[in-house]
């Protein structure tokens, strides 16, 4: 079997086979969920003419209409297969359609190496001529609206030229895969309607089993639920969810009012939060945009120095032990977050660092509270790890940012006598008990994980690999 294929294969057999692109995904920036889709749409086709003898019998049903499992469904009509794609919301795209405030940049994570300054996918236009593929960066919404959604005709979405229905999507529809029945070549699998106005099913409490014959099943149903609450009491925290429009680069500088101001809290060390911190304190949209004033400076880090670490570490985790601690995994983190630090460092100590960085930070916060299990940062991407521990650093030494290692947040409670502000409670033990109270919570705690598959139906144990840069 094809090892792309193979490294997502949930189930097969002579009559179909799953395949999972939710479980598990390492790297998970909209450039890499499109590019699994598309080799996914290059990959599937010979895998299915070979199993069905040159003719594809049946359509594949593609449960989620984000930007991977639209792309993925684009793609493989575009090469002649009929594509069903289900998604529990009534647009595709449900992530990202209404965000104004996230950035979407398809290179800039790939930072350290040579290409990360461009700006549109793919980067070379001949790999790719899938309708839904090119697209430039800007903020989510743009996105969709200007790239994305034109691509859909919906309701049909892509048609041949005699209006044979090619890919079509089918919103409100929250699938959860029951079983597969290989003796009678067909899918088992449980609808909810989501939306009454999709027709159907009716509302969404109602549940049927269908029968319907797919040549294969792939699922790109995300990748779980956020975590954005803690404690008991969470439900009075107003802790914006990652795609939800945010005015963190609108708000007020701690500068003008710092007496009357609350100090903000972010809580991870993740992708998210990092992006968040950098957001917050330097207002701009992009880490792309606070690096180029750095480089501009001449406050650039050793770019050959952190490619280094960044691979050992990635060749250790291709083989990480996921049934537990995985001590040369923890041991190549460390080791990656003191190469950062030292290049943090050194970059510091140059003479235009302090005025850079104070220019850069000028809108901050006067006081920004930063919550972490652990000393080194848990991002993914280089870009992220290096801006995010330059600032926090700097903000630190100015004495407007408090890094708290080893704590938790326990619980979160709306002051009573003070209107938007709230009251944290931090256990661990660098914090001890410790309160702050805080004007707002950002909370970025990973995701809790999300099988579409019922249990008979094991999670693979090896995580996947990152995709490639451009397929």
């Amino acid at each position: 079997m094809d090892p792309f294929l193979f490294a997502h294969l949930r189930g097969v057999s002579s009559a179909s086979a799953v395949f999972d692109f939710s479980s598990l995904a390492r790297g998970i920036a909209i450039r890499d969920q499109m590019v699994r889709a598309l080799m996914l749409a290059q990959r599937l086709p010979p895998f299915l003419n070979s199993r069905f003898g040159g003719s594809i019998p049946r359509p594949v049903l593609i449960v989620g209409g984000g930007i991977a499992g639209i792309t993925a469904g684009v793609a493989l009509a575009e090469s002649g297969i009929r594509v069903h794609v289900f998604e529990k919301d009534p647009m595709p795209f449900p992530l990202q359609r209404n965000c104004r405030s996230r950035w979407i940049d398809p290179h800039q994570y790939d930072w350290p190496l040579d290409h990360w300054r461009q700006e549109s996918f793919p980067l070379d236009q001949s790999l790719i001529r899938s309708v839904c593929a090119s697209w430039t960066a800007g903020r989510a919404n743009t996105i969709v609206k200007n790239y994305w959604a034109p691509a859909l005709p919906l309701p049909n979405m892509l048609r041949r030229p005699n209006f044979q229905p090619m890919c079509e999507f089918f919103g409100g529809r929250e699938v959860l895969i029951r079983g597969l029945n290989f003796d009678q070549k067909s899918l088992i699998y449980s609808v909810g309607n989501c939306d009454s106005s999709a027709g159907g099913l009716g509302d969404k409490s109602s549940e049927a089993v269908l029968y319907g014959e797919y040549s294969s099943v792939v699922l790109f149903g995300g990748f779980g639920k956020e975590i954005t609450s803690a404690g008991s009491h969470s439900d009075g925290l107003r802790s914006p969810k990652f795609w939800e429009t945010d005015s963190f680069e609108e708000l007020h500088s701690g500068k003008a009012s710092a007496g009357a101001e609350s100090p903000v809290l972010l809580s991870g060390t993740g992708d998210g939060a990092l992006q968040d911190l950098l957001r917050i304190t330097t207002r701009k949209k992009s880490a792309r945009d606070v690096y180029l004033v750095l480089d501009a400076a001449g406050l650039a880090p050793d770019l050959a120095r952190i490619q280094s670490a960044e691979l050992r570490l990635e060749r250790t985790l291709n083989w990480q032990d996921r049934r537990g601690s995985d001590l040369m995994v923890d041991r190549m983190r460390e080791e990656l977050h003191r190469v950062y630090l030292e290049e943090v460092q050194r970059v510091l100590a140059k003479a235009a660092a302090t005025a850079v960085l104070e220019e850069l930070a000028a809108n901050a916060p006067q006081q920004l509270i930063l919550v972490s299990r652990r000393q080194s940062f848990d991002c993914v991407y280089g870009l992220n790890h290096f801006l995010g521990l330059i600032l926090s650093e700097y903000l630190r030494t100015t004495l407007r940012l408090e890094r708290l290692v080893g704590s938790d947040v326990r619980d979160v409670t709306p002051v009573a006598d003070a209107p938007g502000v709230f009251r944290v409670t931090l256990s661990g033990p660098d914090a001890g008990s410790v309160v702050r109270d805080t004007r707002l919570v950002v909370l970025r705690h990973g995701m809790d994980s999300q099988d579409l598959l019922t249990p008979e139906w094991p999670a693979p144990k090896v995580p996947r690999p990152f995709a490639p840069f451009h397929p």
